[in-house]
C-alpha cells in the first residue's frame, strides 16, 4: 500500500466528524511510540525553549553542545514530519518544524545559520500554502513530546511529487547557504557543515516520497 493510500488522518483519530476544516482533530505520525532519534537518543524535542549559552561564554558563541541540539532538532523534526500518515501534510510540518527551531537559535555566531533554517520555514510554508489541497482538512500532529502542531496545509494530493521537489529544492538551497557560509570562516566550518548536512538529509527524503 502506497503512503498515499494510507488511512486518512481523520480515520486515525477516530474523531471523522469532530475535524473540521480547521483541524481541530490531532493525529499521532506513524511509528512515533518508542522510536529514538537518528543520534540514538530519546525522541521528543526536549531542548529548552532558546539554546543556552555555552559555559563561560556569551549566547550565540560558537559551541559543539549547542551545535549539537540544533542537528539534534533538525534531524528529529524530519523524523517526525517525514512519518506523517499523509505525504501531503509534509512540507508544512517541516516549515513548522524549522521555524520553532530557527526561533531558538541564538544570534552572534549562528546569525547565518538561523536565517537559513528561518529562510527554508518560510520558503516551505508559502509553497503549501499556494498549494493547499480544498479537500482535505488543515490537521494537527502530535508531536513526539506530546505538544500538537498548530493546523498544517496539505497540499494537492495530484502534485504531491511535484511539489516534494520544489520543498527539496528549498531546503537543497539551504543547506548550499550553510556550506558557503562554512567556507567564509575556519572557526566556524565545522559548525555549519553539521547543520548543513542534517538539513541536507531532509532533502534526500523528501525526494525519495
Amino acid at each position: 500500500m502506497t503512503r498515499r493510500a494510507l488511512v486518512p488522518l481523520i480515520a486515525l483519530m477516530g474523531c471523522a466528524a469532530a475535524l473540521s476544516a480547521e483541524a481541530q482533530g490531532v493525529s499521532t505520525p506513524r511509528d512515533q511510540q518508542g522510536t529514538r532519534s537518528a543520534n540514538g537518543g530519546d525522541s521528543g524535542f526536549v531542548t529548552p525553549e532558546f539554546y543556552p549559552a555555552p559555559p563561560g561564554l556569551p549566547r550565540g558563541s560558537l559551541s559543539d553542545g549547542v551545535t549539537g541540539l540544533i542537528v539534534r532538532d533538525l534531524s528529529e523534526a524530519r523524523d517526525f514530519c517525514i512519518r506523517s500518515p499523509r505525504v501531503e501534510y509534509v512540507i508544512d510540518c517541516l516549515s513548522e518544524e524549522y521555524g520553532r527551531i530557527a526561533e531558538k537559535m541564538p544570534r552572534g555566531d549562528y546569525e547565518a545559520a538561523k536565517s537559513a533554517v528561518a529562510e527554508a520555514a518560510r520558503g516551505l510554508g508559502a509553497l503549501a500554502g499556494a498549494n493547499a489541497d480544498p479537500r482535505l482538512p488543515r490537521a494537527r500532529l502530535k508531536r513526539p513530546g506530546g505538544a500538537a502542531t498548530p493546523p498544517l496545509t496539505p497540499v494537492r494530493s495530484t502534485a504531491v511529487n511535484r511539489l516534494n521537489a520544489a520543498a527539496a529544492e528549498i531546503v537543497e538551497e539551504a543547506e548550499t547557504v550553510l556550506l558557503r557560509a562554512a567556507e567564509r570562516s575556519d572557526r566556524r566550518r565545522a559548525h555549519y557543515q553539521r547543520i548543513a548536512a542534517a538539513i541536507g538529509s531532509t532533502k534526500v527524503l523528501l525526494r525519495a516520497l
